[in-house]
This record gives structure tokens, sequence and C-alpha cells, in this order.
């Protein structure tokens, strides 16, 4: 018995060693550009290993891309179901989105590079995963604040959009904002910091009636 779970431990503790890598690899290179010989060597394994746990570069991929697109969406669930009001709402899911860039600011590109490359592929295999949390819940939510005229009649989508674009273009435009704001390391991550709550105040000034 042990034994079994030494395996277990050992075989999960190689194959997160492997996602990490992989992920890596992937949100630097993009699927064209990443090679699995590297993932290997930065995972500590040798390539025969790596292909007895992913069979093939396509299917890690797959697995990245859910997990990244997974993540996109952190805690939409639990956040929504917490007895806070409207705004309480939006500001956790304002700090959880741009907390989870901060982890990850590779992430942005690596999604939006893939889906311009390939949006057939990409939009079939996010929407055929269960592990994809499908921001139809904050559509629901900003509807029923509109109904109980909580917030102005803005379209949802719109209000979506602007949320989603004041989170993530600092990560993606972050080498051009730094130039012309001659922001140094540390001052830019510390902007990065504030805009949990300068992107919230914004998103609620502008709507809250």
């Amino acid at each position: 018995m042990v034994n079994i779970l030494n395996t277990r431990l050992e075989d999960n503790i190689t194959r997160n060693l492997i996602l990490e890598a992989a992920r890596e690899e992937f949100f630097q290179k993009g699927f064209d550009g990443a090679r699995m010989q590297i993932i290997a060597n930065n995972a500590g394994i040798n390539k025969a290993l790596l292909h007895y746990y992913f069979q093939s570069k396509q299917f890690l991929f797959e697995e990245i891309f859910t997990d990244a697109f997974a993540e996109f969406f952190p805690k939409i669930t639990e956040i929504i179901k917490l007895e806070l009001s409207f705004f309480e709402k939006v500001e956790l899911i304002i700090d959880a989105y741009i907390s989870l860039l901060q982890k990850r600011p590779s992430l942005p590109m690596f999604i939006f590079r893939e889906i311009h490359k390939d949006p057939d592929t990409v939009f079939k295999l996010v929407f055929n995963s269960n592990r994809i949390v499908v921001p139809q819940l904050i559509f629901e939510m900003i509807e029923e604040a509109k109904s109980k005229k909580i917030i102005k009649p803005i379209p949802t989508e719109q209000l979506f959009i602007n949320i989603m674009s004041l989170c993530v273009f600092p990560f993606l435009g972050r080498p051009m904002i730094q130039r012309v704001t001659k922001l140094k390391i540390t001052q830019y991550n510390n902007l990065l910091e504030d805009r949990k709550k300068e992107v919230a105040k914004f998103v609620i000034d502008a709507i809250k009636l």
C-alpha cells in the first residue's frame, strides 16, 4: 500500500513538473515555437518519460491551454455566490483577474495569440472542456443588477469588455506603456497593484446610478 501511495505521489510530482515546464514554454513561444525536448529538460526528465505522461505535443498543449483558459476566469462562481452587494462582487472579480495576471503575466498573450492563429480549433477545444468557466455567470449578474436598477442600463457585453480590457491591457501593452511612462520595473509592478482599486473605482463610478 505504501509503495502504491509513493508511486502515485511521484507520478503527481513528475506530472506537475512537466506541466509547469510546458506552461512556461508554451506561454513564451506558442504551440509552433515550443519544443518537447526543452520541456523535458526544464522538467528534469528525459523525452521518453515526457511522452509516457503526454503522448504528443498537441495533447500537452491542449492540457495547458484548457487549464490556462479556465484560470482566466478565476473564482467567478465562488465570488458571485457570496452574500455581497453587486459592487463588492465587481471589486472582488477585478482583484481576482489582476492578481492572476500578476502571477502569470504571459497568459493573455498566449491565449490571444493561439485564438488568432486558429480560432475554430481553439474554441472547439475550449467549449468542449468541462473545466472551462464560461462568463455567463457574470452576464447574469450584470443583467440582474440592471433589472433591479442598481446600475445604469449599459449593454452587458460592453460592460464585460470594458472590465476585461481595463484589467488585461496593462499586461499586453507593458513594453509600450513602460517606455511611454518611463516607469522602472518596480514602479510598474506597483502601478499594477494599484490598478485593482483604480479599475474597480473607475468601473463602479461609470455604471452606478
